[in-house]
């Protein structure tokens, strides 16, 4: 997933995200995610990194009150550090991802702030007060 929003940031094309979220994330157009991450591409950041480095997980895996997955990981990209804390929902036998906050810092409490979901006031977050969340609609199950 973080995988399909790198390559979405650099191509400004989110229809294949898109197609990876939940019903409920796919409710969004992918002009709509766009404009959503538009902060994240404005920067240019290569989160291609996350394909090799091992995540430090900051959350462990937990099924929140609600039904959907919640967890949370580090990555330090470069100079900066990535901090993502995903949100899945079950669809079709599968977790798939619902929702998103992303906060990368880069030697300081810069944070940069993506877009918050409908529902982000629903889980709480373990980063860093001004990220945001981002409503992604689905959650991969098992």
């Amino acid at each position: 997933m973080l995988l399909a929003l790198d390559q979405a940031s650099k191509t400004g094309n989110y229809t294949v995200l898109r197609g990876l979220g939940s019903p409920n994330f796919q409710s969004n157009s992918g002009v709509g995610l766009g404009d959503i991450f538009a902060s994240l591409r404005e920067q240019e950041l290569d989160l291609s990194a996350v394909a090799v480095l091992e995540p430090r997980v900051t959350l462990l895996p937990q099924v929140e009150p609600n039904g959907t997955l919640h967890m949370a990981v580090f990555f330090p990209i470069g100079a900066a550090a990535g901090h993502f804390e995903l949100l899945f929902e079950p669809a079709n036998r599968q977790w798939k991802i619902y929702g998103v906050s992303v906060n990368l810092t880069s030697g300081g409490p810069q944070a940069l702030d993506i877009q918050r979901a409908a529902e982000a006031s629903r889980y709480r977050t373990v980063s860093d007060a001004q990220t945001r969340a981002v409503k992604l609609n689905e959650h991969q199950t098992d």
